[in-house]
């Protein structure tokens, strides 16, 4: 497996590739509760890139935990937070959490999971999030 292990430097330079192409500009508290879809480590990645972002960043985001399909992984935690469980989870998260968003920490998701990502989105009003780690220089 590649290593994890980056610079705080390159952390910043990290990018997200999101519904609206400039996140970081978005409205104070546009992002609110969201959670992260992968429980490996592009997820662990996207947490450090989190804590390594200005502040004002990621306007108004709180992390409600993972997402995961692996049932073997629920229950478990990375990084203090909680895999809650599959994407099964989102109606109730969105109505007892506020739920307004899905940050993806997968590479390359395949067709039929971003499709069941943009039917969640449209049938409950959240944001998807496509995250990924882009270490190739220019």
């Amino acid at each position: 497996s590649r290593s994890t292990h980056m610079s705080v430097d390159v952390l910043r330079e990290l990018g997200t590739e999101a519904r609206y192409k400039n996140p970081q500009n978005a409205k104070p508290g546009a992002f609110g509760p969201v959670v992260i879809l992968g429980a490996g480590d592009l997820g662990a990645l996207f947490l450090d890139h989190l804590k390594s972002s200005p502040h004002d960043y990621y306007h108004g985001m709180s992390v409600l935990g993972f997402v995961d399909q692996s049932v073997e992984l629920h229950g478990r935690h990375m990084r203090s937070f909680p895999v809650l469980g599959s994407l099964a989870l989102v109606p109730s998260l969105v109505e007892n959490e506020g739920l307004k968003g899905i940050i993806v920490a997968i590479a390359n998701p395949p067709a039929t999971l971003r499709e069941e990502l943009a039917t969640l989105a449209d049938t409950h009003k959240i944001h998807i999030h496509f995250w990924r780690v882009n270490l190739e220089s220019q």
